[in-house]
């Protein structure tokens, strides 16, 4: 009988939205069965940032009795298994945890097994947690390593390879193809970076994913000029090229191509850059393939 309510009471608790009822359901799960990992990783998802992060031990062990529990890890996010979802929950909640505790090969190694189970990121965005913390380790060629390796070329990734590389002083036509690969997978990003453009109002959450990105991505770019300038000069270019931007919202692109080798050059580009595509959602890739014919050697 009890398994039968457990069962009828997880149902209902996948489907919760509102806190208390998450909380009401847990803690009648948790009286059934005093170990059940969904209703613990639920009840931690509940509490504030800074009691959530002392008690990464409890999410732990919940994690731990997922797998104990499944005979041993989920194949992927489809394993029939109804922990299946918890133990990827758990996985990306114990990576950012990790991450905000500075704990970083704790959340590498997370953020690696969230990966794992979720390539595809149908569910999970492990490789943003996970890029973030190899940037935050600072081993760059772990990082272009593990790009090299990823069957996804993701945001997170791009970003990732381009800071990697400016930070090991490689050729600048190498630098300049990877910033312009980054932006290429997800051209709102940079400005979104940078507080350039806001996106347009957004009631159906097509936006949360590149906010939540950005999140991650701003302090890596930010943390010094060496990386900022090449972040901050792509996206003024591809901003008036594209007319995302006015001339007088990118006042210090003058200053950035007098100093740059090809500056005249991109110079003649933005002010002679030839006929645009009819079509507005193909500006950006134009803009962005003009580029690289300028900038990569």
């Amino acid at each position: 009988m009890s398994d039968d309510r457990i069962e009828e009471l997880l149902e209902r608790l996948y489907d919760a939205s509102d806190d208390d009822e998450i909380r009401s359901i847990s803690r009648e799960i948790l009286k059934l069965d005093p170990t059940h990992p969904s209703a613990r990783v639920a009840l931690w998802t509940l509490k504030d940032e800074e009691e959530a992060l002392r008690s990464v031990g409890d999410l732990e062990e919940a994690l731990d009795e997922a797998i104990k529990r499944m005979g041993g890890r989920p194949e992927g996010i489809y394993d029939e298994n109804p922990l299946t979802p918890t133990y990827g929950e758990a996985l990306m909640h114990l990576a950012a945890a990790n991450h905000s505790l500075e704990r970083y090969d704790r959340a590498e190694a997370y953020a690696r097994d969230l990966v794992a189970f979720d390539p595809e990121e149908e569910a999970f965005p492990g490789r943003l947690i996970l890029y973030r913390t190899l940037l935050d380790k600072g081993d760059w060629d772990l990082i272009l390593d593990t790009y090299d390796q990823d069957g996804i070329d993701s945001p997170a990734g791009a970003h990732a390879r381009a800071i990697a590389l400016i930070e090991k002083d490689a050729p600048e036509g190498e630098i300049w193809e990877a910033v312009l690969e980054a932006f290429s997978l997800a051209p709102d990003l940079p400005f979104v970076i940078l507080g350039l453009e806001a996106l347009p109002d957004d009631e159906e959450g097509e936006y949360d994913q590149t906010f939540h990105q950005a999140a991650y991505l701003d302090a890596p770019w930010n943390s010094s000029d060496d990386r900022l300038v090449y972040i901050y000069l792509t996206a003024l270019l591809v901003g008036v090229l594209t007319g995302r931007l006015e001339m007088d919202e990118a006042e210090d692109l003058e200053d950035l191509l007098r100093e740059h080798p090809k500056g005249e050059a991109l110079r003649r580009l933005i002010t002679f850059g030839g006929p645009r595509p009819d079509e507005p959602s193909e500006l950006d890739q134009w803009a962005i393939g003009k580029l690289m014919e300028v900038l990569v050697d």
